[in-house]
């Protein structure tokens, strides 16, 4: 569907070149690691945006999913001190931005693999901004294409051709396999050992002695402790959790609880875990209800919210 957003304030919002007409926009986005794809001008009948008010200059780009949903924020001029994001904890057409407090804070695609979406990006002289997305074309029932194995089905499948890869050599196609594991619903789909074990034999019989190598290093990251037992859980989700796995600490960024209510029920262990906030917005609702979380059995780390408000505020 589409959705449009609107800045608090215009005089925070990015502007180009003061006009609309300098600075560069780019999309990043989950689909393709955070890659910058520039958004550009819409020019004609064929942009399909109807008229263009001529106090304000609309870009455009397409993407196609190759997991269920994505999400993205918006780069001016490719600086990272230069996000735009959708804020939290505000009315659903808020703007932050432009600058570097935007983490963890994108605005969402939902849909199937090998959907296409097309991004709008609207910026006006006076400084607002709008951002919206919508449905171009919905993929077909089967959009994974991995070239020596068609993947119909997901999950175990996967698992079952990196065996295959193992046993061929097929090691771009065991890497790719260990990728889309990984890039299901934000990353709270882990690969096992099994599946790394399979990867690397894949790269070992083909002479990819590097990627071989790395896929051994990543699995010594784990550790050797029984990994399933959650020590520390982040939220929400924000693809984290592969990087957190390599802590071989027992920490995981599956769960993805955004400050609000049903509170989370702790994972079954044999201790309570650690709430960790991956957010700004999940840690001042770690603050205010941290009481209500230890009573479900939650181990959490927090000070006064008032203290967290004052530390959120870099103008004060």
């Amino acid at each position: 569907g589409l959705h449009s957003s609107s800045p608090q304030n215009a005089s925070e919002s990015p502007t180009a070149g003061g006009g609309g007409g300098e600075s560069k926009y780019y999309v990043v986005g989950s689909w393709n690691g955070w890659e910058f794809q520039e958004l550009l001008a819409v020019t004609g009948a064929n942009g399909e945006a109807g008229s263009v008010a001529s106090n304000s200059q609309e870009l455009c780009l397409d993407v196609s999913l190759r997991e269920g949903g994505g999400q993205f924020q918006i780069v001016v001029d490719g600086d990272w001190n230069k996000v735009v994001y959708p804020l939290e904890g505000t009315d659903t057409d808020a703007v932050g931005g432009p600058d570097d407090q935007g983490h963890g804070m994108n605005w969402d695609l939902h849909g199937n693999p090998g959907d296409k979406f097309r991004i709008r990006l609207q910026v006006r002289t006076d400084g607002a901004i709008t951002v919206s997305s919508e449905l171009l074309e919905a993929g077909p029932a089967e959009t994974i294409d991995m070239g020596l194995f068609e993947l119909a089905e997901l999950g175990g499948r996967r698992s079952a051709e990196l065996r295959r890869c193992s046993a061929v050599g097929a090691w771009q196609e065991a890497l790719k396999l260990l990728e889309d594991i990984w890039g299901v619903d934000k990353q709270s789909c882990e690969p096992s050992v099994s599946d790394y074990e399979a990867a690397a034999s894949a790269c070992a019989l083909a002479g990819a002695s590097e990627h071989e190598a790395a896929l051994r290093r990543e699995l010594r990251e784990w550790g050797s402790g029984p990994y399933d037992i959650e020590k520390f859980c982040l939220t929400p989700r924000v693809y984290w959790n592969r990087d957190v796995r390599r802590m071989a600490c027992g920490a995981k960024n599956t769960l993805d609880w955004q400050g609000d209510d049903p509170l989370p029920f702790p994972p079954p262990g044999r201790a309570g875990p650690w709430l960790l906030p991956a957010s700004d917005r999940v840690a001042l609702a770690i603050a205010e209800r941290q009481e209500e979380l230890r009573d479900l059995g939650w181990r959490v780390l927090a000070c006064d919210p008032r203290t967290l408000c004052r530390l959120d505020d870099k103008v004060e």
